[in-house]
């Protein structure tokens, strides 16, 4: 009859040591700018389908439901929720790219940032006011860069 063994005892082999290889840095930075903007823009389009049924079953004819979504105050509580979760994605983005990248996570997430800053400007750019384009920008910087750092510190607890 075989012994049992102690499920207590330490492992009789050496824990694995092995350390995940560095990604590229193109795919690190295409794959956070496909979480960053591809994310958003997805999310904004599904925010936008949810409300318009909504406002369709509260008996809104075609027009005023087109109406109310193309004509949104830029400070109503839909248009900050919207804001909220693009500023999630951005988070999001930065933190794949770090983690892909593995290396000069600031350096490549900056790049996401950039190329999400950009976007942003070119398909929202005539349609809100300035200050609060301009102050959404940067706000998204900065998510897309705590999500780089929470990943570099996520890295490093784990080499």
């Amino acid at each position: 009859m075989r012994a049992r063994e102690n499920p207590f005892a330490p492992p009789k082999s050496a824990p694995s040591t092995k350390v995940r290889p560095r990604g590229s840095p193109v795919a690190a930075v295409v794959l956070g700018v496909l979480t960053d903007t591809g994310g958003s823009f997805l999310a904004g389009f599904l925010m936008v389908i949810a409300t318009a049924i909504a406002f369709g079953l509260q008996g809104m004819s075609p027009e005023q439901v087109e109406e109310t979504i193309t004509n949104v105050d830029p400070m109503s509580g839909r248009a900050i929720l919207t804001y909220g979760v693009g500023l999630v994605f951005s988070v999001l983005g930065g933190y794949v790219c770090a983690r892909v990248a593995r290396r000069s996570e600031f350096k490549l997430a900056g790049i996401v940032a950039a190329i999400g800053s950009a976007s942003g400007w070119i398909l929202g750019g005539g349609q809100l006011p300035l200050l609060l384009h301009l102050f959404l920008i940067c706000l998204s910087v900065a998510c897309v860069m705590f999500g780089a750092w929470v990943s570099v510190r996520s890295n490093e607890r784990r080499a």
